[in-house]
C-alpha cells in the first residue's frame, strides 16, 4: 500500500537538522495544518528551556480527508456496535461513581451523623447493585433512552469504520510510519496521539520494524480501552512491539470517551521486563463534552509534553 506523503508534513523543519522530533496524530473529525501549528505553538509557550524552546522539528498526521466515505454507517453491525459503545461508556461511569464513592467514605472532622448514614448508605447501594449483577440490567434500560453527545457519537462512528475498513486503517498507518521513519535521524523522539489517533498508533507501533525507541509516547482522550473489550479482533489491543520507553495516558473524568489504561495495557506477571509500563494521569481539560476532550489545547497537557522535549520528570 502506497503512503500517501501528503499526510505526513512537517509543521516546523530547522535546518541543521535538531536532535529532538515531536510526532503528532489528531483524533476523530477535521484537523487542518494550522491546528497543528496551535498546538506547536502552545507546546513551546510551555517550554523554559532556551537550549529547547523553538529548537525541535514537528511532523503532524493528516487522515481526515482518507476516512472512507462508502462504509454503511447503518445496519445490525453499526448498530450493535454502537450500543456496545454506548453501554461501555455507561459501564465505565458507574465504575467511577463507585470508586468516587469509595474515596469519600473517610469524611472530615466534624461531619454530621446523618450525612455518614446517608454517604453509607449510597456506597452499600452501589456495592449491592455491583455485586448482585444488577449493573448490566441497568446499563441495558438506560442505553435505550440515554443518547451520546455529538462528538462521541462522531467517535464511535469514525472508531467503527477505521476497524471495518481494512484499506482505509492501513493508509492511516501508512502515513504515520511514514513520519516515525522520517524520525529515524533524531536522537529524541515524542510522539503525541488524541482520540482515534491513539488506536492508530498503537496499530502502526505494533507494525513498526525499526529497532529505534519512542521516547515518550503520550495518548490523549483514549478509546483503546473501548477497542480491546468491543473489538477483541483488533489488532489495537495491546502494545506487542516494545518500542517505547515512557508511556503517559492523559484523562479527564468528563471525558466519555477517555479512561485509564494501566489495568488493561501495563505489564502482567508472564511479560518480559521490556514491555512499558502505562502511567494514567488525571488532568482537568473541560466540565462536560465536547470540551473535555480538547486535550491538544490543554495548558497542563501541553506542560507535560513540553516537560518530556526538556527530558524532565512527567508526573
Amino acid at each position: 500500500m502506497p503512503v500517501n506523503h501528503q499526510a505526513c508534513q512537517f509543521v516546523r523543519q530547522l535546518s541543521p537538522r535538531p536532535d529532538k522530533i515531536l510526532i503528532a496524530i489528531h483524533g476523530a473529525g477535521a484537523f487542518s495544518p494550522q491546528d497543528y501549528e496551535h498546538f506547536l505553538q502552545g507546546v513551546d509557550d510551555q517550554i523554559k528551556d532556551p537550549a529547547v524552546k523553538g529548537k525541535y522539528d514537528c511532523l503532524g498526521v493528516l487522515y481526515a480527508d482518507l476516512m472512507p466515505r462508502h462504509i454503511a454507517l447503518v445496519g445490525k453491525e453499526h448498530s450493535d456496535f454502537k450500543k456496545n459503545f454506548k453501554q461501555q461508556i455507561l459501564r465505565e461511569q458507574f465504575l467511577g461513581l463507585r470508586a468516587m464513592e469509595r474515596h469519600r467514605r473517610t469524611l472530615p472532622p466534624g461531619a454530621s451523623t446523618r450525612t455518614l448514614g446517608i454517604k453509607s448508605a449510597a456506597n452499600d447501594l452501589l456495592d449491592w447493585i455491583f455485586k448482585n449483577g444488577i449493573v448490566d440490567r441497568l446499563i441495558d434500560f438506560l442505553s435505550l433512552f440515554v443518547s451520546l453527545p455529538p462528538l462521541a457519537n462522531e467517535i464511535a462512528d469514525e472508531v467503527y469504520a477505521y476497524l471495518n475498513d481494512f484499506t482505509f486503517a492501513t493508509q492511516v498507518q501508512n502515513c504515520l510510519l511514514d513520519a516515525l521513519a522520517q524520525a529515524a535521524p533524531y536522537s529524541q523522539v515524542v510522539l503525541v496521539s488524541h482520540s482515534l489517533g491513539t488506536v492508530v498508533a498503537l496499530d502502526a507501533l505494533n507494525r513498526w520494524s525499526s529497532n529505534q525507541k519512542i521516547d515518550y509516547w503520550f495518548t490523549l482522550g483514549c478509546p483503546l480501552n473501548k477497542v480491546k473489550l468491543l473489538h477483541e479482533d483488533s489488532t489495537a489491543t495491546a502494545l506487542t512491539h516494545y518500542c517505547v520507553a515512557h508511556w503517559y495516558n492523559l484523562y479527564d473524568n468528563h471525558d466519555i470517551i477517555a479512561g485509564v489504561l494501566g489495568p488493561n495495557f501495563s505489564p502482567q506477571p508472564n511479560d518480559p521486563p521490556t514491555k512499558p509500563s502505562v502511567h494514567d494521569i488525571f488532568v482537568e481539560v473541560g466540565n462536560a463534552m465536547p470540551e473535555a476532550h480538547d486535550y491538544m489545547r490543554n495548558p497542563l497537557t501541553l506542560k507535560f509534553i513540553a516537560d518530556a522535549l526538556q527530558q524532565r520528570s512527567v508526573p
